[in-house]
């Protein structure tokens, strides 16, 4: 449906008479949101209905396996003021194209936060809604409005003028008033403010909202309109840094995840650009390809490391000629970013991505041949790669995986006895078990094992860390099912307080450490 304020929704609505007692609950979500390529996470706008607490008005009844049922219309405000970027945005990678667009649609009860996934905008695992929907109607509201940014995030600095624009548009001729409420980061209210408006149908106008507060900080910042038939609640953050003193250049060790307008992100550097400076970051992880080192200069970023290029190694060219192109468009890429990073990334769990069960607790199962006929071609241009740096570029180090969907072809490859002396870091491993002995008894006996740029323990999707937290231990020679030489993880957590909490309620066992030989 086109993209617009619908800040309301009817329901017509009866409860099924032959609903189980167990496990049912007479509950109504309506959802507004964006499906794309990438899903919306919790980008939605919803709306909560009850059958027969929520206010309602009798308009029928309808017959439902032989028995009748009263239907009565429901309305409930939508969370609009949620997915405001939504609402506005001008485009979106989807499959339904780049127009405006929304999907509305009528579900049960909603989930709730999970240790390791979000459900509070997704229909509830278990629970079923014991409505029957006969029909639904969207209302777009009397007034709109958006939040504008004076400065990308609402991140001011630098003596920035610590204000910013609230747009309001009419559709319906009226008095409203935009109300707001500023608090610190322990939750106390510092500032609230009314800001009445008049406005006739069609006309918009930009309110100033001061968000100049007593001291620096991080601030919340709940914004209301109201009128007649209209709420709308935005809920936003701004911060007040004060002046950036802070000279690190290329040599901040800082860096961040951004892969262009992959997974819901902007490529707008006008956007991106401000915000990863005032925040101190001075490399990012690849971009999307249109920029270089001189046109991020502004914002004086640069590359964290050496990006896999994935298009050429999934191309279906000969692998001789593969490495050829390959080896040019890395000299491109150091031209292009003579600061960078050099670590050469191979293998992006994009080329090859999925999980290894074994890790995660599964028995070790061995793969007939017929498996290892693709791996086969991934290995001998992963050896040519890094061969190519070696002899090329020898001042580079080389990373294998990048993250914990790169375990299915970090599996593969050391399977197939991946030469340990062409890479220096191996990436993406969060379960200490006995595929550790596996992982790195890639080659004799007498040779060291390879580096690990961290050893995380149970909490995925994190951004790895890029370099080693501290120099290697005395011990030059480890092999076998051992854990590589110490190496400290950088807000690492233990697997179990995941699941568990980070103490346990009661004392499950007493007993004397024993001393460990160095």
């Amino acid at each position: 449906m086109p993209a617009g304020c619908w800040a309301k929704a009817k329901v017509v609505a009866g409860i099924d008479p032959d609903a189980p007692a167990s496990n049912t609950v007479p509950i109504v979500t309506v959802r507004l949101a964006r499906n794309n390529f990438a899903g919306y996470g919790n980008a939605a706008a919803t709306g909560r209905i009850d059958l027969v607490k929520s206010p309602r008005r009798k308009v029928g009844m309808a017959e439902v396996g032989g028995k009748k049922i009263d239907l009565y219309e429901y309305e409930t405000f939508l969370s609009v003021g949620d997915i405001q970027d939504r609402i506005y945005m001008k485009y979106a990678r989807s499959p339904f194209g780049k127009k405006p667009m929304l999907h509305a649609e009528v579900v049960g009860p909603l989930g709730r936060p999970g240790v390791l996934s979000d459900r509070s905008q997704k229909p509830h695992w278990r629970l079923r809604s014991s409505a029957l929907v006969f029909g639904f109607k969207l209302c777009q509201s009397p007034c709109e409005m958006e939040l504008l940014q004076s400065q990308s995030g609402l991140i001011f600095g630098d003596d920035e003028p610590c204000s910013t624009p609230v747009r309001v548009k009419a559709n319906v001729a009226g008095k409203y008033a935009v109300s707001g409420t500023i608090g610190d980061w322990w939750g106390k209210t510092v500032r609230t403010f009314t800001i009445p408006v008049q406005l006739a149908a069609g006309e918009e106008k930009k309110l100033p909202i001061n968000l100049k507060m007593p001291e620096e900080g991080w601030y919340s910042l709940e914004l209301t309109l109201t009128g007649k038939d209209t709420r709308i609640v935005h809920h936003a953050r701004f911060a007040d840094m004060g002046r950036d003193t802070r000279k690190a250049g290329y040599e901040s060790p800082f860096s961040f995840w951004w892969y262009g307008s992959y997974h819901g992100s902007t490529n707008d550097m006008n956007i991106w650009g401000p915000i990863l400076k005032k925040m101190g970051i001075r490399r990012i992880s690849a971009g999307d390809g249109s920029q270089t080192e001189a046109t991020m200069k502004k914002y004086g970023i640069t590359l964290s490391q050496i990006p896999f290029n994935i298009p050429l190694a999934m191309s279906q060219k000969p692998l001789a000629q593969k490495v050829t192109e390959y080896e040019a468009w890395l000299r491109k890429l150091l031209e292009d970013f003579p600061s960078v990073e050099r670590r050469a990334l191979i293998f992006h769990e994009s080329y090859c991505g999925g999980d290894v069960r074994y890790l995660f607790g599964k028995p070790y199962k061995q793969l007939p041949e017929s498996a290892f006929a693709e791996a086969k071609k991934r290995y001998e241009l992963g050896v040519a790669l890094c061969r190519m740096i070696r002899e090329k570029f020898p001042d580079i180090k080389i990373q294998l995986g990048n993250s914990a969907t790169s375990y299915e072809i970090m599996d593969m490859m050391f399977r197939l006895k991946f030469p340990s002396e062409l890479f220096d870091y191996l990436v993406g491993i969060h379960y200490v078990s006995a595929g550790f002995g596996h992982l790195f008894s890639v080659g004799t006996e007498d040779k060291t094992l390879r580096g690990t740029l961290c050893v995380r323990f149970g909490r995925v999707y994190l951004a790895d860390i890029v370099k080693e937290a501290v120099p290697e231990a005395g011990v030059d020679h480890m092999t076998g099912n051992v854990l590589h030489t110490a190496v400290v993880p950088v807000n690492g957590h233990p697997i179990f307080q995941c699941f568990l909490g980070a103490k346990f309620l009661f004392v499950v066992r007493v007993k004397i450490a024993q001393e460990v030989p160095a």
